[in-house]
């Protein structure tokens, strides 16, 4: 999330990834839902820079999430 930030075009697409009943890709293609959802907001001048910057602070992944491997 915070790549697109050095690297503006740079795009991640992981739609395409199955439906896999693991807990932890369900919550991953949920956060790139919502990023994507407060992305194209951004792009249409529906929220401002800086509230797209702040909803970044602020989101947190809810779940069993491993972010250490």
């Amino acid at each position: 999330m915070w790549l697109e930030e050095l690297i503006p075009n740079y795009n991640i697409d992981l739609f395409c990834v199955p439906n896999i009943n693991d807990n932890n890709i369900v919550i991953l293609k949920n956060f790139f839902k919502e990023w994507d959802i407060m992305r194209k907001k951004r792009g249409k001048r529906e929220i401002s820079y800086e509230s797209y910057i702040e909803w970044k602070f602020k989101y947190e992944l809810t779940g069993d999430v491993n972010c250490h491997g």
